[in-house]
């Protein structure tokens, strides 16, 4: 037995057609000098990990098709409590508006003898010997189906400068793909669609630990025009552990920087979700004053959000949205794009498990 998550919503405002810009070499992750002789990016860590906390793999996908359409495509497979599994999918044209999201929750755990992941409606894993390579995922579901495929590109990006943080009252750890070249084909409101891969991004991360930050959060992921990936983490404040505020940056040539972020991420222009009750935000503001740094995030479309159509809670409901992002880089002006991850407080020592 398992409980079909759905939201569906066709927006009124239309959005401009956007190539993603790819600014990483093309050189393996696995060949820049800090994954080999630095942090290490260790996959079989993620998959033998059988604790509380968190477990998931997570491809946030930015997408120009052969129609000339471009999509944000987010895809999470992740145990949900000690029992369950849950597989999020949503989608956002950023030419229509168009956008659906939902999630499958069922009984079963992420495997522990390989990178594989496994509902009846997603299939995540590897055919890479290394599973890392290589990876994966096919979705059955009639409302988005597609089969894609991602080569791991660039520099790795280790959240908190060395892959693992206080994430919560305890230990997360976690590493990302920041520009994996994508390919493959998918179904969005009826319409074919194949990956123009050249024109098209994606974010991958990995994470996993009993750290879990149950007051919620608000997360960033950013990839700015001149080439700097971006991950930006603020906990909301808990009396049960210290607040996370920072970001980590990498760069083109493989190096890292970590900041403190301003606490106050301003949020403006709210809209209540009509799945889930939860308010969100259209716009927020990163401020990094040691680094001479001020991002605006504006979310251009009310989506990204998986959760119940029925009987939804804060415990079962997460919102990936796209954003654009502009402001002033090192003093300097800058702009991107990205996702904004918003979970609220719903008092769980991990996902789903309330």
């Amino acid at each position: 037995m398992f409980l079909t998550l759905g939201f569906l919503v066709l927006s009124l405002v239309a959005l401009p057609c956007t190539a993603f810009l790819r600014t990483a070499p093309n050189v393996s992750s696995s060949d820049y000098s800090f994954t080999q002789f630095g942090a290490v990016a260790n996959v079989k860590n993620v998959v033998a990990y059988n604790g509380t906390g968190i477990k998931s793999y997570w491809w946030a996908n930015f997408f120009q098709g052969t129609n000339g359409h471009s999509y944000c495509v987010v895809i999470t497979s992740a145990n949900s409590g000690p029992n369950d599994t849950v597989s999020s999918l949503s989608v956002t044209d950023l030419n229509t508006g168009y956008h659906f999201g939902t999630s499958v929750i069922e009984p079963g755990q992420l495997s522990t003898t390989k990178f594989e992941g496994k509902s009846s409606v997603l299939h995540v894993g590897s055919t890479a010997a290394d599973e890392f390579s290589q990876t994966y995922a096919v979705s059955t579901l009639p409302e988005f189906k597609f089969d894609l495929q991602w080569v791991p590109k660039g520099p790795i990006l280790y959240q908190g400068g060395s892959g693992f943080f206080e994430f919560g009252a305890d230990l997360a750890y976690t590493f990302d793909v920041v520009e994996a070249l994508p390919s493959g084909t998918l179904v969005v409101n009826g319409t074919n669609v194949t990956v123009v891969p050249e024109n098209s991004t994606t974010w991958l991360d990995y994470q996993w630990g009993p750290g879990y930050a149950i007051g919620g959060w608000h997360d960033w992921v950013i990839l700015l025009e001149n080439g700097v990936r971006m991950q930006v983490t603020v906990t909301a404040p808990n009396a049960a552990y210290k607040q996370a505020s920072f970001t980590t940056m990498v760069y083109p040539d493989g190096h890292q920087e970590l900041w403190p972020v301003k606490n106050d991420t301003q949020p403006r222009n709210p809209w209540v979700s009509s799945l889930s009750n939860i308010t969100y935000y259209s716009d927020y503001v990163i401020d990094i004053p040691l680094k001479n740094t001020i991002l605006y995030s504006h979310l251009p479309v009310k989506g990204g959000e998986t959760g119940p159509s029925n009987g939804s809670t804060t415990a079962n409901t997460i919102a990936d949205t796209f954003t654009w992002i502009n402001g002033t880089f090192d003093g300097l002006p800058i702009k991107g794009y990205g996702i904004m991850e918003l979970r609220e407080n719903a008092g769980c020592t991990s996902f789903g498990a309330c």
